[in-house]
């Protein structure tokens, strides 16, 4: 129901939206699945240090694989400043060329 000028009548302010209800849950779950896979780690394989995290080798090649996604999306923009690439090999047979012509 609205009013004449055309608010609602029955909204209150303090009601989630559901854009904070996937947030709320979206935290939740990164939340248990660190502290899960923790205590996994810790209890199972009795690992210390860096390797209690769950897929460490996943968390911590993300920089890089951030920086390379930045790097790919914004490379058009760059023009002739971009990095060289002049050391990656594009094709299996530059890798052959490059061993038998170093």
């Amino acid at each position: 129901m609205c009013l004449p000028n055309g608010c609602p009548v029955n909204v209150s302010p303090n009601d989630l939206s559901a854009g904070t209800v996937l947030c709320i849950i979206f935290f939740i779950c990164v939340s248990t699945y660190f502290v899960v896979g923790i205590l996994y780690k810790k209890a199972v394989e009795s690992a210390s240090g860096i390797d209690l995290l769950p897929h460490t080798s996943f968390w911590t090649s993300l920089p890089g694989l951030i920086k390379d996604g930045y790097l790919f999306f914004i490379s058009p923009c760059l023009g002739d400043r971009r990095v060289k690439t002049s050391k990656i090999i594009k094709s299996p047979l530059e890798m052959v060329k490059r061993v038998e012509n170093p």
